[in-house]
């Protein structure tokens, strides 16, 4: 069997986004133990395993239609790594991801395991539904023996049932990698909407925010599940976006270099597992994304107080002087 593990590499952490059909791995969600994590990455695990002829699959038929994007043009276009210009201390970003789940693969594990390691009140203490392997295309499969869906208050969820039950707000959802290596990338986005429809129809007041898949390192593509699939199946949810409710996040491209492939500093196994280093830009890009999206009334509410404080006070000492 193969196990679903995070190693430890310095500060740097990994997890197999082998896939496992035969036992569920249990990742809890809430009040995880710092030093049973630190023991769990101290196991290895290597790899993506191409399970699909065991792989339990549902066909499920969405209430809607789902709308597909005309196919987008394929092959070399230049890449332009970003980089960000700001750093957030958190001290005001970060209460707009209190009462958040961040929902992922292995790479949202390794962020989930980040986190952990930060002082309490990090990024507003999101809670996260995280499996190894994880896909699209799993989420949308019944619970059973042989799936992997996240596991909350003991038994493995659906992710949209955890939502509920978590209470949460706002859900930052980063998938993919696990689909677009079994899938086509078509298949990967119509999966998408899918989830998108369930999450609703549980949660019809919830916020979706979409995070870029994120790339592959150099040398390391694996048949489909290739950085040009990473970038077409991220163009295809950015241009879904536009015209949706979700609002798409792209921290892809602050991890990049100009071939469109994971830099070697955010890389910990020469694979698609991240550094420290990564996680760091995911929060910087995810704060700048927080700071745009305070409430205008939080911002104006203290001015605002002091104003007319400071028109009470002007409007006293004109009437005191008129009565001397």
């Amino acid at each position: 069997m193969l196990a679903v593990a995070a190693v430890s590499a310095g500060c740097a952490q990994h997890v197999s986004l082998a896939e496992n059909t035969e036992q569920p791995e249990v990742w809890l969600t809430q009040n995880l133990d710092l030093e049973e994590t630190t023991e769990q990455l101290e196991e290895e695990s290597t790899g993506i395993q191409d399970l699909e002829s065991s792989e339990e699959v549902t066909e499920t038929t969405p209430e809607e239609t789902t709308e597909t994007t005309p196919e987008l043009e394929t092959g070399t276009p230049k890449i332009t790594p970003k980089e960000t210009e700001t750093v957030y201390d958190g001290v005001k970003e970060d209460a707009f991801f209190k009462n958040s789940v961040f929902i992922g693969d292995s790479v949202m594990m390794g962020f989930r395991n980040y986190i952990l390691r930060q002082e309490e009140g990090f990024m507003g203490s999101p809670e996260f539904l995280v499996s190894g392997s994880y896909s699209l295309r799993m989420a949308l499969n019944p619970v059973s023996s042989t799936t992997i869906h996240p596991v909350y208050q003991g038994e493995q969820q659906l992710i949209w049932d955890a939502m509920k039950m978590l209470g949460v707000d706002k859900a930052f959802i980063a998938l993919g990698l696990n689909d677009i290596g079994m899938l086509s990338v078509e298949s990967t986005y119509e999966n998408y909407q899918k989830v998108l429809a369930s999450i609703y129809e549980v949660n019809p007041d919830i916020s979706v925010y979409i995070i870029s898949t994120t790339n592959i390192y150099d040398g390391s593509e694996v048949g489909d599940l290739n950085n040009e699939n990473v970038r077409l199946l991220n163009q295809k949810m950015k241009n879904y976006c536009a015209g949706s409710k979700e609002e798409f996040i792209d921290i892809a491209d602050y991890l990049i270099d100009e071939n469109g492939c994971l830099k070697e500093e955010y890389c910990s196994d020469n694979y698609v597992h991240q550094t420290s280093a990564a996680y760091d830009i995911w929060v910087q890009v995810l704060r700048e994304f927080a700071s745009k999206h305070q409430d205008p009334s939080e911002q104006s509410e203290v001015p605002s107080e002091t104003s007319a404080a400071d028109m009470h006070t002007e409007e006293e000492t004109k009437s005191n002087t008129e009565a001397e």
